[in-house]
């Protein structure tokens, strides 16, 4: 990931490779709903999406009143009540979300008390919050590699919300 690959493929294939599928559902083990891949392009190349100071907070004051901010729509707060479950690990850590156009898990999580939070994303994205970064998959992957090369301690600590969202709004 830290070599940008030379090969694209444009349109994007319809549905994943079934090898990855394999892997990432442990074998079959948690099944997912939905395997098409969703071309999340913006309509517009190169356009950054733009969250300034002030929509984030409303972001998070939203979801503190308890309306749904989820882009997954999840009128029984499923997601809101795994995320309370999990509090302990979230509370002063850095946490990272993979992939967001509108960063209502970042609001969410905002709301319960990370030192920091990370998101991975391809596409153009700037989210202002003195807490909260946005890196690309490719940077991420330079950046780990640098750490281990210059002889850093590197942990990394993942928490799969994933498997919880998907078993909580989907019941599979």
């Amino acid at each position: 990931m830290a070599t940008l690959s030379t090969v694209s493929f444009d349109p994007p294939p319809r549905d994943p490779p079934y090898r990855t599928v394999d892997i990432f559902t442990q074998h079959g083990q948690c099944p997912v709903a939905y395997r098409r891949y969703v071309d999340s392009r913006p309509a517009a190349p190169f356009q950054t999406n733009y969250y300034n100071e002030t929509t984030f907070s409303e972001l998070m004051k939203k979801n503190r009143n308890g309306t749904v901010i989820s882009t997954y729509g999840d009128p029984h707060y499923r997601l809101q009540a795994t995320f309370r479950k999990y509090r302990h690990y979230i509370n002063n850590a850095h946490v990272a979300v993979v992939g967001t156009k509108t960063p209502w898990a970042e609001a969410m999580l905002m709301n319960l008390g990370p030192r920091h939070v990370t998101t991975l994303e391809y596409h153009a994205l700037i989210i202002k919050h003195s807490r909260l970064n946005v890196l690309t998959p490719h940077r991420f992957a330079v950046n780990f590699l640098y750490a281990m090369q210059s002889g850093r301690n590197v942990r990394c600590t993942l928490l799969f919300f994933y498997l919880s969202l998907c078993y909580h709004l989907f019941g599979e």
